[in-house]
């Protein structure tokens, strides 16, 4: 992991004026990388190609239940979901978790659920494709 944020590199003026360079120095030298937001920065076409085109792309979804109401406030409640495996040609094993967050209000009423699907690979991805 890089110690430095993708992220913040890529809202920098002079990045955001002519982002091509560092995009190619993310696909030549961190073509897969967690930046320290949390989020993954994925550069290279291949991989992203790899990833949305794959059954379980790992993905976050809310649904609210009922309208939020200025004010309340919520308990939240994080639940495993299902876990799935699928085979990748230059990472190994994906395996995909889900995980549900519900969001109640006072009266235990369901207000929003969050669902998200991380993926952990067997192996580091290759920097080469």
């Amino acid at each position: 992991m890089h110690a430095h944020s993708p992220l913040l590199t890529l809202r920098q003026p002079a990045i955001l004026e002519n982002p091509y360079p560092y995009y190619a120095h993310l696909r030549d030298e961190a073509p897969v990388v967690r930046d320290p937001s949390g989020a993954w920065v994925i550069s290279r076409y291949s991989d992203v190609f790899e990833i949305l085109m794959s059954e379980a792309a790992a993905s976050q979804r809310l649904q609210r239940d009922r309208p939020l109401r200025a004010g309340e406030v919520l308990t939240s409640e994080v639940k495993q979901g299902a876990v799935w495996e699928k085979e990748s040609k230059r990472a190994g094993k994906l395996i995909f978790r889900e995980r549900i967050t519900e969001h109640r209000d006072a009266n235990g009423e369901l207000v929003v659920t969050a669902r998200s699907v991380g993926v952990t690979t067997e192996r580091p991805v290759d920097s080469k494709g």
